[in-house]
């Protein structure tokens, strides 16, 4: 019993260590390449994945912990990093058409920087592509997250949560 208590407060810890790296890979991430000043404070959110914010981009992971890491955004936030990585003006129909491949490539940046800084900590942890069905999105985001993270900016909130994923198998995702 006491094995499975130390195992289970080992993971919890590796947990917010990969959720703090992510925040600040993000915070540096939104700051450095997209141009929106973000708090640098942690904000833990508890419980929820708040249906609120749409959901932007998922990754599962495996390594030191597995499981789906996933950013949602306001939309203020969420348009705000789709006409920076545009770099020109653009309109909201092209904005949206557009969502989907700027904000994965702005998220896939950002679990990248967050990986080389939990490689330096001694928690390696492999990313697979973003992939998930509709069915498997919806399954992961009614799950309560172990952490979620809110970072603030200039426009608007992100959240970023992480959630278990397969029982401790690793990323239960479909072929790839």
């Amino acid at each position: 019993m006491a094995l499975a208590t130390e195992t289970l407060a080992g993971e919890a810890v590796r947990i917010r260590q990969l959720m703090t790296c992510v925040h600040d890979a993000a915070v540096s991430v939104l700051d450095d390449w997209v141009g929106i000043a973000a708090d640098t404070s942690v904000s833990r959110q508890y419980g929820t994945s708040d249906p609120l914010y749409p959901l932007v981009s998922m990754f599962p992971i495996d390594g030191a912990v597995s499981g789906v890491i996933a950013l949602s955004g306001e939309g203020p936030a969420v348009r705000a990093i789709v006409r920076s990585v545009v770099a020109e003006p653009i309109s909201d129909p092209q904005v949206e058409e557009l969502m989907a491949d700027a904000l994965t490539e702005t998220f896939n940046i950002i679990i990248g920087r967050a990986t080389e800084s939990l490689r330096q900590r001694g928690l390696p942890i492999d990313i697979f592509p973003p992939y998930a069905s509709p069915a498997e999105q919806q399954m992961i985001r009614s799950r309560a997250p172990a952490d979620a993270l809110r970072i603030d900016t200039t426009a608007g909130g992100f959240l970023l949560t992480f959630s278990s994923a397969g029982g401790g198998n690793g990323p239960s995702f479909g072929s790839r």
